[in-house]
C-alpha cells in the first residue's frame, strides 16, 4: 500500500525592502558649521510593514545628530528643509523626534548628564502603511512613551522618497546611522 502525502506550507516573514548605513560624517573645521548627506530611496514597493531607525553618536551638550525623512518634491536630490516630514536624533543633550510640519517636538532627556549614546526606534505599520506600534529605546532607556500609546501617522508615510542624515556643532567620531525597511514576504511551499 503506497501512502502519498501532499503538504504545503506557508511562510511569511518579514524582507529587507531597503537597507542604509551612514557612517562618520566628514568633519568641520568649525562648530557652528553643518555637514550632511542625503540619501535618496525609491522603494519599488509602498507596502512597508517595518521601518528600524538605529543612531550611534557620542552626543554632547553642544552638538547633534538627526536624521530627516521626507519627499524630494522638487526633484533635486536634496532634501530640502521645507521637504522634511520627521526627525529622529539628538539635539543639544536631548534626544528628539520631530513632527516638522506639524511644529510639534518631543523630547527625551539622556540620563547621563547630556551626553548621548544611542537611539534605537522601531515602527511597525499595518498593511496599509499607518503606524501601529511604535518603541524607542535612547540611551538604553525606554523613552518616546507618549508615542507608544497611540503611535500619530507622521512617523512614517509612504510617499517618502529621502533621508537626510546631518551633524552639526562638536565633530566626534562615534556617530553612525542605519535605517532597515522591510516589507512582508509569502512563500508557497507544495511538497
Amino acid at each position: 500500500m503506497r501512502v502519498a502525502f501532499l503538504a504545503l506550507i506557508f511562510l511569511s516573514a518579514p524582507v529587507y525592502a531597503a537597507r542604509f548605513d551612514v557612517s562618520s560624517l566628514p568633519r568641520s573645521e568649525f562648530i557652528d558649521t553643518e555637514v550632511s548627506t542625503n540619501i535618496p530611496f525609491r522603494l519599488k514597493r509602498t507596502d512597508t510593514t517595518s521601518v528600524d531607525i538605529k543612531i550611534r553618536i557620542d552626543g554632547t551638550a553642544n552638538n547633534c545628530l538627526v536624521v530627516a525623512f521626507g519627499q524630494d518634491s522638487n526633484s533635486n536630490g536634496n532634501l530640502d528643509f521645507e521637504e522634511i516630514d520627521t526627525v529622529y536624533g539628538w539635539r543639544g543633550g536631548r534626544y528628539v523626534i520631530e513632527n516638522v510640519k506639524g511644529w510639534e517636538r518631543i523630547e527625551s532627556r539622556a540620563a547621563n548628564d547630556g551626553t548621548g549614546g544611542s537611539i534605537d526606534i522601531n515602527i511597525r505599520n499595518t498593511l496599509d502603511v499607518v503606524p501601529c506600534r511604535f518603541s524607542a529605546i535612547c540611551g538604553g532607556a525606554v523613552a518616546f512613551k507618549k508615542l507608544s500609546d497611540n503611535p500619530p501617522p507622521w512617523l512614517y508615510r509612504r510617499e517618502w522618497n529621502m533621508m537626510r542624515v546631518f551633524r552639526r556643532g562638536e565633530a566626534v567620531s562615534g556617530d553612525q546611522v542605519s535605517c532597515d525597511m522591510r516589507y512582508p514576504s509569502f512563500s508557497l511551499i507544495v511538497r
